[in-house]
C-alpha cells in the first residue's frame, strides 16, 4: 500500500469518524432545542417598556408594504414603527408615505437621500433611525421580514426581560421558493451556526457573539452605553459586529431560534445568494485565516464524503489493495453524513427530502467561502445595494456625500 493511498483511505476514515460522532450527539443536540413560539410562557411586566422599531429600507418596494404592515399588526402595547428609507430610487418612498398617512401616530418615516463619507450604508440608516426612536428597547429588523404572528415582538420583549438579556436575537425561518434556495441556504445557515453556536453566544463566559440584522432588540441603555451604530459606521455587517462590542463591554447577549413568529426570504435569485452570503461570511467570519479554515473544513468534511467516494471509485485500479478500503470508508462517510443531515434537516423545518442535497449546497457554499475569503482580504469588492465597498477602505463609493434627513410626514417621505 503506498504512501498517498494509505494517507486517503486514513482520510477517508477520520471523516467517516467524525460523521459517526456526529450522528451519535445529533439527537440529543436537537431535544435541548428551545425555539421562541407562540407558546412561549413568558409574560410582559404589568407596564410593558416601549419599543421603538427601526426597519432600513433602500429600493425595498417588493417587500416593504408588508413588513411594515405586519408590523403594525403587532398587539405590543406601547409601540411606534420607524422606517428609514435610504436612498431609494424605486417606489419604496411612495409606499411608505402611503401608510404614513394612515398611522402617523404610531408610523414615521426618515428619508435619506445621500450616504455621507466614512459611513456604509445601513449603519448611517439606522443611526438617523435611532435618532428618532424614543423606545425603552430598540428593535433592529429588514424590509423583507414578515411578522407571521402578531404576539412576535410580545413574546420578544417579555423572552428578554425575563432572561435579563440586553440584546437578543432571534434567528428568522428561512423562506425558500425555489430549488436552489431549498440546496443552498441550509447550508449557508449550518456553517453560520457551527461558528456561532448559540449554546456559546449566550454563555457570559465565552467571547463568541453573533447577532442577526433580521432581529436584533436591544436595551436602549444599553445600546447608548457601547456607542450605538457610530461604532460599527464602516461595517458591512453591522449586526455581528455590534454584537461583538457589546458582549466586550459584558452586556448579555442571547440568540433563538423561532417557530412561527416570523420569516424572510432573503434573496430572489441565486446571484443574489452568492453576493449576499459572500458579504455575510466575509464580515461575519472576518479575518482570512478564519474563512480559510471554514474553507478547509467543508471541503473536507461536507464536500468531501461523496467526492472521495467516487474519486475512489475511479482511482480503484491506482489504489491497488487501498481500493477497497478506500471506498468503504468514503462511502460510510457519505452514508453516515446524510443520515446526520436528514435529522437535523427533519428537525429545523428544512424539509428531510432535501438533506438529500447537501453535499451539492456545500459545493456551493465553498465557492461561496472563497469568495468571502477574497473580500475579506481587499482583493475584490463588495457591491450591495448600489453602493461598493471594499475591506480597509473608510467607506463605500455612492454617487453623493451630503445627507438630507426629512421630517417624518406624508408630504416628504418620497425618494
Amino acid at each position: 500500500m503506498g504512501v498517498m493511498a494509505t494517507m486517503w483511505v486514513i482520510l477517508g476514515g477520520l471523516v467517516a469518524l467524525m460523521w459517526l460522532v456526529r450522528l451519535l450527539v445529533m439527537g440529543p443536540m436537537l431535544r435541548r432545542r428551545h425555539p421562541l413560539t407562540s407558546n412561549s410562557t413568558s409574560k410582559l411586566p404589568p407596564t410593558p417598556p416601549k419599543v421603538s422599531v427601526l426597519v432600513a429600507a433602500k429600493d425595498e418596494e417588493r417587500d416593504i408594504a408588508t413588513c411594515v404592515n405586519t408590523l403594525l399588526s403587532q398587539d405590543y402595547p406601547s409601540l411606534e414603527v420607524i422606517a428609514i428609507n435610504d436612498r431609494s430610487e424605486d417606489r419604496t418612498g411612495e409606499i411608505l408615505a402611503e401608510i404614513a398617512s394612515q398611522n402617523s401616530e404610531v408610523f414615521s418615516v426618515v428619508t435619506v437621500e445621500a450616504l455621507p463619507p466614512s459611513w456604509f450604508g445601513k449603519p448611517h440608516a439606522m443611526h438617523l433611525g435611532t435618532q428618532q426612536a424614543s423606545g425603552d428597547w430598540l428593535l433592529f429588523t429588514d424590509a423583507d421580514c414578515v411578522f407571521d404572528d402578531p404576539r412576535a415582538i410580545s413574546i420578544a420583549v417579555a423572552h428578554a426581560i425575563d432572561r435579563k438579556t440586553d440584546l437578543l436575537t432571534i434567528i428568522p425561518a428561512l423562506e425558500a421558493l425555489t430549488w436552489w434556495e431549498h440546496i443552498l441556504q441550509p447550508v449557508c445557515a449550518i456553517v453560520l451556526m457551527f461558528w456561532f453556536q448559540p449554546d456559546k453566544v449566550n454563555d457570559p463566559r465565552s467571547s463568541v457573539a453573533y447577532a442577526n440584522g433580521a432581529f436584533i432588540l436591544f436595551k436602549r441603555t444599553a445600546f447608548d452605553q457601547i456607542g450605538g451604530h457610530e461604532v460599527v459606521r464602516r461595517d458591512v455587517n453591522e449586526d455581528t459586529k455590534l454584537a461583538r462590542v457589546a458582549k466586550v463591554a459584558g452586556l448579555s447577549l442571547r440568540v433563538e431560534e423561532n417557530v412561527g413568529l416570523y420569516h424572510t426570504r432573503m434573496y430572489e435569485s441565486m446571484r443574489q445568494a452568492l453576493r449576499g452570503w459572500g458579504r455575510i461570511f466575509a464580515g461575519a467570519l472576518l479575518r482570512p485565516g478564519k474563512l480559510l479554515i471554514a474553507l478547509a473544513l467543508l471541503g473536507t468534511f461536507s464536500v468531501g464524503p461523496w467526492a472521495g467516494f467516487f474519486v475512489s471509485l475511479i482511482l480503484r485500479g491506482s489504489l491497488a489493495d487501498s481500493a477497497n478500503w478506500a471506498i468503504g470508508l468514503w462511502g460510510a462517510s457519505a452514508i453516515l453524513m446524510q443520515l446526520t443531515m436528514l435529522q437535523l434537516y427533519g428537525a429545523v423545518g428544512f424539509g428531510k427530502v432535501w438533506s438529500l442535497g447537501y453535499g451539492l449546497g456545500a459545493t456551493g457554499v465553498l465557492m461561496i467561502l472563497f469568495s468571502a475569503f477574497l473580500k475579506s482580504t481587499g482583493a475584490t469588492t463588495t457591491k450591495w445595494r448600489n453602493t461598493t465597498y471594499r475591506a480597509g477602505e473608510k467607506n463605500g463609493h455612492s454617487t453623493t456625500t451630503d445627507v438630507s434627513v426629512h421630517a417624518p410626514s406624508a408630504e416628504n417621505t418620497s425618494s
